[in-house]
């Protein structure tokens, strides 16, 4: 059980090292500012004075569903600390495992000790 904890550990900190690709975030970005800021040419005869707010809606909503990719992309952003997952772990198994040891450790001590008496 804790072996497949472990793997499973080291699977999601994989997942989280991997670097999406600076160019291609870039690409995106640029891409869609460059379309946002020349749509309003194109439309600007079918919706006249109702462009600005028009396309104020159409820029919120492309660059809304573009920051939630970058979102899905680094899904362990601020909400799962793997750090304090593995030192909790880390407390709980080799933790248990050193107070076992102080016991015993303690246990022979006390032997001595009431032997030497």
């Amino acid at each position: 059980m804790v072996d497949k904890l472990s793997n499973s550990v080291g699977q999601c900190e994989r997942i989280v090292q991997t670097p999406v690709p600076l160019n291609y975030a870039r690409h995106t970005i640029r891409f869609l500012t460059t379309w946002c800021l020349t749509l309003p040419f194109a439309v600007c005869g079918e919706f006249g004075l109702a462009t600005g707010p028009v396309m104020s809606v159409v820029a919120w909503t492309l660059f809304g569903i573009y920051e939630i990719g970058v979102q899905i992309e680094d899904p362990f952003q601020r909400t799962l600390k793997l750090s304090v997952v593995c030192a909790q772990i880390e407390d709980e198994v080799v933790g248990e495992q050193w107070r076992r040891r102080q016991s015993a450790f303690k246990e022979e001590l006390v032997e001595e000790v009431e032997e030497m008496e």
